[in-house]
């Protein structure tokens, strides 16, 4: 039951019908660009300084709690986003959905980690991460009938309702049953850097593929209005997921990441050089590469903390994701400097990144 319900809200939590129009939706409705990128700036700065704070609620509340607050939050701030007209009411929009984020962050990770046990966790993590690509299917092709018949306010209204019904699906999941504690305390340890630095460059990574892959189709020619086509069909080789995770299921989490850290590397060296048609296979696969690392990722941050503080989980998640946020604020900051040149220099740089990465995993066999 509890994997049916999970299944349902990951495919409803996915359904965001004004996703391809959130810019627009802003900017007729007075929000300059300048404004945009200044919201978008509150949204990042909230998650940043609330993780902590937010995890260490989770670890006390629990997991479904925390979960149920981040879902009602989300709906709320959607609700404000349909009747924002100013821009103080679209500034507290982006301080909510910066709330229900950072509560979100790390706890349905680690409510699968409990629940399922770490000999299901990647299988299944790939399996919901299918159930939500079906959403976001099922999202970008009704926003393109939406759009033709209804008002730009419609996909709002929708997204409230499939909000709504993602809710209704957490609310008869069991809570994982936790000791009682009272005091949470998080004591640092240097192995946190190193995983907070691994979250970085795959959060990075993701960046480049947000904001790049269509510079590389516009030095071919080619207009952006076909990087639909391209998430459509890398999202649907995604899909494969709990296939990939079968077949490698007796390898050790080190020995998957090394693996795919391996595959990152090559096909992000190959995007850095390639400047023909040929780099559209590589554009197709190396999300879902992503996405595989991203699945072993979980498991080894959760199986380190398996070691180190089973009753900190989501406080040491939320600690992970923050310092991932901080890498990409500077990440950010410096690609704007880089980028006047070409951007084809980070693609290579994250390649030798992942390429030491991919060696030093692949030399110790333990997870």
């Amino acid at each position: 039951m509890k994997k049916q319900l999970l299944n349902r809200y990951f495919l409803w939590s996915n359904m965001v019908f004004y996703a391809p129009i959130a810019l627009l939706i802003r900017t007729e409705r007075g929000i300059t660009l300048s404004e945009f990128f200044y919201l978008q700036a509150v949204l990042s700065i909230t998650i940043f300084f609330a993780e902590i704070p937010l995890g260490m609620i989770t670890d006390r509340i629990g997991y479904k709690k925390s979960m149920v607050m981040s879902q009602g939050l989300l709906i709320i701030a959607r609700i404000v986003l349909y009747f924002a007209q100013t821009f103080s009411v679209f500034f507290f929009e982006a301080v909510l959905e910066g709330v229900s984020f950072a509560f979100h962050s790390g706890t349905l990770t680690a409510y699968v980690y409990e629940v399922f046990g770490k000999e299901e966790y990647a299988e299944k993590m790939a399996s919901l991460s299918n159930y939500g690509t079906v959403g976001f299917f099922i999202s970008t092709i009704g926003f393109y009938f939406l759009s033709r018949n209804f008002h730009q306010d419609a996909l709002i209204v929708f997204t409230i309702l499939t909000g709504i019904i993602a809710f209704i699906f957490i609310l008869p999941l069991d809570e994982v049953k936790r000791k009682k504690r009272t005091q949470i305390k998080v004591s640092f340890q240097w192995e946190y850097l190193k995983i907070m630095f691994l979250n970085s460059v795959l959060s990075i990574s993701y960046l480049l593929v947000n904001f790049f892959y269509v510079g590389l189709l516009q030095e071919l020619g080619i207009s952006e209005s076909y990087m639909t086509a391209f998430i459509l069909v890398y999202s649907a080789i995604g899909c494969l997921g709990p296939i990939l995770v079968r077949k490698r299921r007796f390898f050790s989490t080190r020995k998957n990441l090394s693996f795919y850290y391996g595959w990152a590397m090559l096909f992000f060296l190959l995007l850095g050089k390639l400047k023909n048609y040929t780099l559209f296979i590589f554009m197709v696969i190396l999300p879902p590469t992503l996405q595989m690392i991203g699945i072993y990722l979980g498991e080894f941050e959760q199986r380190a903390i398996d070691r180190w503080d089973k009753d900190q989980r989501a406080t040491l998640l939320s600690l992970f994701s923050m310092g991932a946020n901080g890498m990409d604020t500077v990440f950010l900051l410096l690609s704007s400097q880089i980028v006047r040149q070409s951007f084809r220099p980070i693609f290579h740089a994250v390649a030798l990144i992942y390429g030491i990465l991919a060696f030093t995993m692949g030399r110790k066999n333990r997870a």
